[in-house]
């Protein structure tokens, strides 16, 4: 009887390591998936034709959605929306200063965007 504190070992060369994610699925071609924090923001480039879906997985959580013109003026047209808020979640989350945000900063910042 093999008492051994080691597994099994297979002889011949080394078999390249395989990542396994269960139950992520692959995206079709030309889809992206953004997830965000709680208390957290992305800058996605949007362009003519794309389509949006935000899901909210965990419920409960509040979802601001803000679109820029390339001048960097607020446009909730580029959604076929109307304004409803004035961007009152992304300028609290700008005026906390947390440092995990800074790419957004910056990236708003190149953008000229007016909030």
């Amino acid at each position: 009887m093999n008492q051994s504190p080691y597994p099994a070992v297979e002889a011949g060369p080394p078999r390249p390591s395989l990542i396994l994610r269960p139950g992520q699925m692959a995206l079709p071609a030309g889809m992206e998936r953004y997830h965000v924090r709680g208390n957290g923001a992305v800058l996605i480039d949007v362009e003519a034709g794309d389509t949006i879906s935000v899901r909210n997985v965990e419920g409960g959580q509040a979802c601001e959605l803000l679109a820029w013109d390339k001048t960097g003026a607020t446009d909730a047209g580029i959604f076929g929306e109307k304004s409803n808020s004035n961007a009152a979640g992304i300028k609290a989350l700008l005026a906390d200063g947390d440092d995990s945000l800074a790419a957004l900063r910056l990236g708003l910042q190149r953008r000229q965007v007016q909030l």
